[in-house]
């Protein structure tokens, strides 16, 4: 007995193992117990296992843009013998089965239903896909209405036009066999007329271009041609004019990954060097996805391969894992800009990221997020015989210096500490928010970045991009200027200083070309250490004025003139501000991410004007049910503020050299604070609980002496952290190339330099110091007695 609602041409007997007969295509009928075991008749062939890139060689007729008859009996294979594609056809299945009565035109919908007709053949999916496509190729126009009616050069195409030449494409070659003659002519028309042409006509065609890479080198270059490029392989061999199409759109593309920035414009390259997509993890996993399936398409039809080996893409697989934070109630992101903070990457985009890149990181990653194939291009680009890879071998804390963000974690367990910081781009899906930070703690959002909201909305522009909106410091209300989206800066905000150790990261950001209209100095200084963060923010303004010190908590919070708790579930962190004295607290109106409704953010504001100033605080996590961290005890003296707070170890004293703030010239910044002689900026000590030190800090200084001589010599200025055990000291070190490092200890039996055994470096007898020579400017030393 047929279930209400259900077609008769699929029958369905029971939830576990359904057994279906459907019609494939218009000659082979066959039965399939749905949802996986769909081969019982249709594919003769042994399972074969699948190599990471399938062949290639150039395809005729059609499907051509992404299988070819053999490729997709592989897939077929494949979601019955892998038990991950297994459970990923199984929701397919359902999802597209469900959508076969939906009218309104949705290209996710659409290809869904095209993929799994092509899969299976049922025939009421596939004439659910025909009619979606049809109206698609019927519309009067695939341009957006909000870029056709610029005064000056109209536009005759958009991202929705690239979306839609790029869906008809695909659909038009998937289901190809159930078009007729004069079905065919009207979608190829439609991809040609009013995807192909105006496409080409914006972006590439001499004569009747009006874009640049340099004006449009992002995420709108990608996905413009991108999509005219699948459409024009879709017609490859229907047109004569598709060759020449391919040639340009691919030469283009070419040029947008190779893409070095514009200095005049302050374009920064799309790709850092180093990972990392300037406009943030939303915007680079669109960019992926249209880019992944126009070469991979471009390499079905032609043969042509344009990733492999592609160094603008081997390190996005971990910038993906790096600033993802898995949780036990889901995943969390690093959502500077236009990026939401429940972001996770494209299915496919980590599939292919995995298997053209080699990238065990990023099936880890796939593995963590989904487990399962949930798009089309997914279950074809599973890769085979790639084990994922744990992260144990990466670093937990990094800096993505080609884009400026810095990301601490404590680990790669879930639930752990994750702390970013950005100081990176004001344009174009970033925001107005230089040195602003995130903090997840205990599966939780303690600290966060505002969001976003829909574009259309006031609130985008009124609040979301703004400084108002982000963890930073404004001095009389003003942060960076308000015209930042539309008329690029040029001094850009950069991260330096950075050293890290497993338990100790240290970097500063520098925004003060960001916010040179209001403050000639503007530096935020970060020491990471085992969950407890120390903020130092060195600012100094043109004349007198009041300074607020922003925070965006997330949960329940209690305020006090100096200090906020912020708890929000079993998760929790106290910030506490040791100078200025005498802040004075207040909540100011802000918005919630997506809805704009009013939301709450705190501002810790300077009681009296000053030109000059610092602030000292401390950020720490813990357990809700753990006791709220003490205030720090204030310290200062001759030239110097300093503070003792709690931290894992024991007790940490921060002292902080007013002299070596930039003030000095032509003469160093030597001075005494509590006994610790120096020209550095920043001097951090840990001591136990019998006043021993276990770690020493040394930041932006070239000596570090007390009462008992040297602790450490550099002839630059120099950041590191060191580690003093009963036997040995473990030290990172960063300074100037080629540069000499001196470290207080007894003779040594072992020296390392990243692991690498040393054996030509002196040990100083007169001053009990080992010396050892830096020739690429930083590295872990290793001194064993």
């Amino acid at each position: 007995m047929r279930e209400k609602g259900q077609p008769e041409s699929c029958r369905r007997t029971n939830a576990a193992g359904h057994l279906c007969r459907a019609k494939v295509g218009k000659t082979v009928s066959f039965q399939f117990r749905y949802p996986s075991h769909l081969l019982c008749a249709t594919c003769l062939m042994p399972l074969l296992a699948l190599i990471p890139i399938l062949p290639v060689c150039a395809q005729t007729g059609h499907p051509r843009l992404y299988f070819d008859s053999g490729s997709i009996d592989q897939v077929r294979m494949r979601v019955v013998s892998d038990e991950k594609s297994k459970a990923g056809w199984d929701e397919f299945f359902r999802t597209a089965f469900a959508e076969t009565g939906q009218k309104e035109w949705n290209s996710t919908v659409c290809e869904r239903l095209a993929f799994a007709y092509l899969l299976i053949g049922v025939e009421d999916i596939g004439k659910a896909a025909k009619e979606m496509l049809l109206q698609a190729a019927q519309m009067p126009s695939w341009q957006d209405t909000s870029q056709s009616d610029r005064p000056s050069f109209p536009w005759q195409s958009g991202l929705r036009t690239g979306e839609l030449c790029m869906t008809t494409a695909t659909v038009y070659d998937w289901i190809y066999p159930l078009l007729s003659e004069s079905e065919r002519q009207t979608v190829r028309s439609a991809i040609i007329e009013k995807g192909i042409l105006p496409l080409i006509r914006d972006w590439i065609q001499p004569g009747s271009r009006i874009h640049a890479l340099d004006s449009m080198g992002h995420n709108g270059s990608v996905v413009c041609l991108a999509g005219a490029g699948v459409g024009a392989l879709s017609v490859y061999d229907e047109d004569p004019r598709a060759k020449e199409w391919e040639r340009d759109i691919t030469q283009s593309l070419m040029e947008w990954l190779r893409y070095q920035g514009n200095p005049l414009l302050n374009k920064v390259p799309s790709f850092a060097f180093d990972g990392g997509f300037y406009e943030g993890l939303n915007y680079g996993d669109s960019s992926l996805r249209c880019l992944f399936r126009y070469a991979e398409a471009l390499q079905r039809v032609t043969g042509r391969d344009i990733l492999t080996d592609n160094s603008a893409l081997k390190y996005m697989g971990q910038f993906y894992l790096y600033t993802a934070y898995p949780s036990s109630e889901g995943w969390w992101s690093v959502n500077f800009g236009d990026s939401p903070s429940r972001f996770i990457p494209g299915n496919s985009v980590l599939l292919n990221l995995a298997r053209r890149m080699q990238d065990p990181y990023a099936l880890l990653h796939w593995n963590q997020a989904y487990g399962r194939p949930n798009d089309p291009l997914g279950f074809l680009w599973m890769p085979s015989n790639m084990p994922p890879k744990t992260p144990d071998d990466l670093a937990p804390s990094r800096l993505f210096e080609g884009i400026n963000w810095a990301i601490v974690r404590d680990g790669w367990t879930p639930d752990g500490s994750l702390f970013a910081l950005t100081c990176g781009e004001y344009w174009n899906h970033t925001h107005a928010d230089e040195s602003s930070f995130i903090l997840y703690s205990g599966g939780k959002p303690l600290v966060i970045d505002s969001g976003g909201c829909e574009y259309s909305r006031d609130e985008y522009l009124s609040y979301f991009v703004r400084s108002e909106a982000h963890n930073v410091v404004l001095w009389e209300n003003q942060g960076q200027p308000k015209e930042g989206p539309f008329r690029c800066r040029t001094v850009p905000g950069e991260i330096h200083g950075w050293v890290s150790s497993p338990h100790y990261t240290y970097f500063y950001a520098d925004a003060t070309g960001p916010y040179a209209s209001v403050l000639s100095r503007n530096v935020r200084h970060i020491i990471a250490m085992d969950g407890v963060y120390v903020l130092v923010d060195d600012l100094r303004a043109y004349k007198p004025g009041v300074f607020s010190w922003l925070l965006h908590p997330e949960g329940k919070y209690d305020v006090e003139k100096q200090s906020v708790s912020i708890i929000n579930g079993s998760a929790a962190a106290d910030l506490r501000f040791a100078f200025p004295k005498d802040l004075q607290s207040e909540k100011r109106s802000g918005m919630e991410e997506t809805t704009a409704k009013p939301k709450p953010y705190l501002a810790f504001k300077t009681k009296e004007p000053s030109e000059d100033i610092k602030f000292l605080s401390v950020l720490s996590t813990r357990k809700t049910s753990d006791r709220p961290a003490a205030p720090p005890e204030r310290m200062e003296g001759s030239n110097w503020v300093g503070m003792r707070f709690d931290c894992r170890n024991g007790k940490a004293d921060l002292y902080c050299n007013l002299l070596a703030d930039g003030r000095k010239m032509d003469d160093n910044t030597a001075n005494n604070m509590a006994g610790f002689i120096t020209d550095a900026f920043l001097v951090l000590a840990v001591r136990d609980a019998q006043g021993k030190i276990l770690r020493l800090g040394v930041h932006n200084g070239s000596f570090l002496r007390d009462g008992s001589g040297s602790i450490f010599e550099s002839f630059a200025k120099s950041d590191l952290v060191y580690e003093i055990g009963s036997n040995q000291i473990d030290s990172s070190v960063r300074t100037q190339a080629g540069s000499r490092i001196l470290l207080r200890s007894p003779r040594p039996s072992a020296i390392t330099l990243d692991g690498t055994a040393v054996t030509d470096s002196p040990w100083r007898e007169s001053v009990s110091m080992q010396e050892v020579t830096l020739p690429a400017g930083s590295g872990r030393i290793g001194i064993r007695w």
